[in-house]
């Protein structure tokens, strides 16, 4: 029974170090506040976002218009936009407000038919999130 204790605190501790690791090492990661450097990632990575928490609207000429893969977007300082995979949901606490968001930026497919073929990025998991002032 004393090994049992032991393992459940080990794996508590392991977890908390591990948690509070991730949130220290945020600033390791690119941090997207425009346009410009989010147009030039090369690659998709975990980064942090910075702009206005947006409920998608679609242009219909540039970025899936009369697709249902996006239900939010982070608008970007000259009106750049990330994507933000319909998957993930948000907190009404921080629709229309200033966020930072800590996140997963996946590039590729998201549907491979024969009737649409979409090759974007968008941000596909939230780490966490919270407003700026």
């Amino acid at each position: 029974m004393k090994y049992f204790y032991f393992l459940l605190s080990l794996i508590v501790i392991s977890c908390s170090i591990h948690n509070t690791g991730t949130l220290e090492k945020q600033s390791e990661y690119p941090t997207i506040k425009s346009s410009s450097e989010y147009n030039s990632i090369g690659h998709c990575d975990t980064i942090l976002i910075e702009g206005r928490l947006k409920e998608f609207e679609p242009d219909h000429n540039d970025k899936g218009g009369g697709t249902q893969y996006f239900d939010f977007e982070i608008q970007l300082r000259n009106n750049g936009t990330v994507l933000i995979h319909n998957s993930i949901l948000i907190e009404n606490q921080y629709i229309n407000k200033m966020v930072k968001v800590f996140g997963v930026l996946e590039c590729g497919g998201i549907s491979q038919t024969g009737i649409q073929n979409m090759n974007i990025k968008r941000l596909q998991k939230i780490i966490s999130i919270e407003r700026l002032k």
